[in-house]
């Protein structure tokens, strides 16, 4: 049973960190206009966007924060993946 639960939090863990990497590739490719719209670009948005979303839906409900420049809830989703890392492989 131990083997069982191990093997699917370093799943788990791995899942998580192919995400993390995709958003920061996401990231990095929003500086390059050009790279939008390619296959590439597409995607990496496929990949990432369900995990955006809930996060925009929460920051639109906070009116102070509707118009703010920065992407927050791109930010948000990006530290809760780092969080649920770190929380799995405390458990190990």
């Amino acid at each position: 049973m131990q083997l069982v639960l191990a093997l699917l939090q370093n799943t788990v863990c791995i899942i998580l960190s192919a995400l993390q990497l995709a958003m920061f590739i996401r990231a990095i490719m929003s500086w390059f206009p050009q790279m939008q719209g390619s296959r590439i670009y597409e995607f990496i948005y496929g990949i990432t966007e369900p995990v955006v979303m809930p996060f925009r839906k929460l920051i639109q409900n906070v009116d102070a924060l509707r118009g703010f420049p920065i992407d927050i809830s791109f930010m948000l989703a990006f530290m809760t993946i780092i969080f649920l890392e770190i929380l799995l492989q405390g458990m190990i």
